[in-house]
């Protein structure tokens, strides 16, 4: 149940976080950085690195949430075999990404897939731990936050479809405003998506004792 809620959560606070930041990449690193000699064709293409990394963040973030599992498991010498091994496949990804003149977009691209297939893998060995295949409850959760992050993603998608430019000029408290109010509509879109579909967001940030342990709060009312 912990593992699954674990899961969950990460997913709830990750996926909107991904979709915004994934179609405001630009305007977000131009507000932030393009200033003096940081012009806006180095924002942009720091914008187009970014975008892989948010891609794959939940999966980055699940990644490290299974070798914890694994840990916590006393399984040191499998997860320690597996981080080398990951870490191993990201560089030849890295490599064969470069021979293909994927250029500085090889990195994010690699660490992703690697950090992907580490998932996968951790999952099939932690079986005995978490048995994924075997928990419904999991997958209709997946299906609820999934859903319920269509109407941010409609959102970013009608935004971006407007080819809107302001970003470009630059970091300045105007473009600052504007981004912040693009944020605060897409954070009530979220609010409202979230509490219809009974995700309660504001709970994932706490924690709870029982029983002496720190455990979250449910994340969706799945019964």
């Amino acid at each position: 149940t912990y593992t699954r809620n674990a899961l969950l959560s990460l997913l709830a606070l990750l996926l909107p976080s991904s979709i915004l930041l994934f179609f405001l990449s630009r305007e977000s690193v131009s507000v932030v950085l393009q200033t003096g000699n940081y012009t806006l064709e180095d924002a942009h293409l720091t914008a187009l690195v970014l975008r892989p990394y948010l891609v794959f963040m939940v999966f980055s973030a699940w990644y490290a949430l299974l070798l914890r599992l694994g840990y916590s498991a006393n399984r040191h010498a499998l997860m320690t075999r597996i981080v080398f091994l990951q870490n191993l496949l990201d560089i030849v990804l890295m490599w064969i990404f470069l021979k293909l003149g994927l250029d500085i977009v090889s990195l994010p691209l690699a660490n992703g897939i690697s950090y992907t297939i580490g998932v996968c893998v951790l999952l099939f060995l932690l079986k005995d731990l978490y048995p994924l295949t075997k928990d419904a409850q999991l997958f209709k959760g997946l299906f609820t936050i999934i859903l319920a992050n269509v109407p941010i993603l409609a959102f970013c998608v009608f935004y971006h479809n407007l080819g809107l430019t302001w970003h470009e000029r630059g970091s300045n408290l105007a473009n600052l405003a504007y981004l912040v109010l693009i944020g605060v509509a897409a954070l009530c879109i979220l609010l409202l998506s979230y509490k219809a579909a009974r995700i309660p967001l504001f709970s994932l940030l706490r924690t709870k004792k029982k029983g002496g342990d720190l455990q979250g709060d449910n994340l969706i009312n799945l019964d």
